[in-house]
């Protein structure tokens, strides 16, 4: 083969790659859900990495990396026809709106 034929193949090869990347970036259903494993014992602690687990109970829980572990509970307020999905933090003074 020669260097320009293997350069042309090498291009095709980039311009497939940026294609591939261009239509996961703008791939609006790349993330509609979040799939996690039902009743998993709570993580170990992992420096600078919280990680989200659902536990036996079916309770939604994130772990942080200094060992402190928070739960999440999610309620919805209709209103007229649209509905407002919010998250709040128990242990905190947080709302965080979906």
């Amino acid at each position: 083969m020669s260097d320009l034929a293997y350069f042309k193949d090498l291009w095709k090869e980039v311009q497939t790659l940026r294609k591939r990347i261009s239509e996961l970036e703008h791939d609006d259903t790349a993330m509609q859900t979040l799939a996690l494993r039902d009743g998993i014992a709570t993580p170990t602690t992992a420096a600078a990495i919280g990680q989200i687990y659902v536990d036996s109970g079916g309770t939604v829980r994130i772990r942080f990396s200094d060992g402190t572990v928070r739960e999440f509970t999610t309620t919805a307020i209709v209103l007229g026809t649209e509905s407002l999905d919010f998250s709040v933090d128990t242990n905190s003074q947080y709302l965080v709106l979906i």
